[in-house]
């Protein structure tokens, strides 16, 4: 019970300290007082898988904004139950939820089933062509809408990093502003942030490597050290390859240029 009371906790914690750093976007869908919980909700979801993906200016009618501003009156009193009815996605909530009584499970409205569904598509899609989709959390909004999953919580708030940081035209913007945290909200989101990781094995197609050390200061690099054409003979050794190198360097030195000039405009405005 403690280790669930635990894991609850820091789920909340860490979504309390995402929640803090997306409100820092421009034009953000999230305050800095939201609560943890509105990551819960499928609306908000939408509203930021839209801001990453789809982007912040956009104003285009996509199928994504279809598919999540359907007809609320023609769904309103639509329900059903999982276990009476045999549509794809009932049988994807029998199959994420199995064991779960079915007296026990609430009528679910159509338009969120509906809704989730739209989401799901739309990560997928995007991400697909960005990463390596075995290097991602395995997700479940079904879960963490319906059900309030803690462990969901968790995985949504990896993606939402991964999204902010790493494959969105918001990445510059988002690494910039994790320096404008408080420290408590910089340590737990180290402490879950997978985005490292999804890039390293995201660049894999290269096959040429060098070895970094962990804590290397990228502003100390001189010239670029001798590439390592067999990885196999760097055990224990952290390594990256040439292109991530290069674009890691570039972007530390835009992240430098963005950073002073956010902190000149804060400093201004504060008088």
């Amino acid at each position: 019970m403690n280790e669930n009371n635990n894991e609850a906790t820091e789920a909340q914690l860490f979504a309390t300290a995402v929640i803090h750093w997306l409100s820092e976007f421009a034009q953000s869908p999230m305050g800095s007082e939201s609560r943890w919980t509105v990551l819960m909700d499928v609306d908000v979801l939408y509203k930021v898988f839209r801001y990453f993906i789809v982007g912040a200016h956009a104003s285009a009618h996509t199928d994504i904004d279809a598919s999540m501003n359907i007809d609320v009156h023609k769904h309103s009193d639509t329900h059903y139950s999982k276990c009476q009815e045999q549509n794809h996605n009932t049988e994807a909530l029998i199959h994420n939820l199995k064991g779960t009584a079915c007296d026990k499970m609430q009528h679910i409205p159509t338009r969120t089933l509906v809704q989730i569904d739209a989401l799901n598509s739309l990560l997928h899609a995007h991400l697909k062509a960005k990463v390596q989709m075995n290097a991602l959390p395995n997700l479940d909004l079904y879960k963490l809408v319906l059900f309030k999953d803690c462990k969901e919580l968790v995985h949504l708030c990896q993606m939402l990093l991964v999204l902010g940081t790493y494959t969105s035209k918001e990445a510059t913007c988002g690494q910039s502003y994790m320096e404008f945290l408080t420290e408590e909200d910089k340590e737990v989101i180290t402490k879950h942030n997978i985005t490292r990781n999804v890039r390293m094995q995201s660049h894999t197609e290269l096959g040429r490597t060098f070895p970094i050390q962990p804590h290397s200061n990228f502003q100390k690099m001189g010239s670029e050290p001798e590439l390592v054409h067999d990885s196999t003979s760097n055990k224990g050794s952290h390594t990256i390859t040439e292109d991530e190198y290069r674009a890691l360097k570039w972007e530390n030195e835009v992240f430098e240029k963005v950073i002073a000039n956010m902190s000149v405009r804060k400093s201004n405005s504060s008088r």
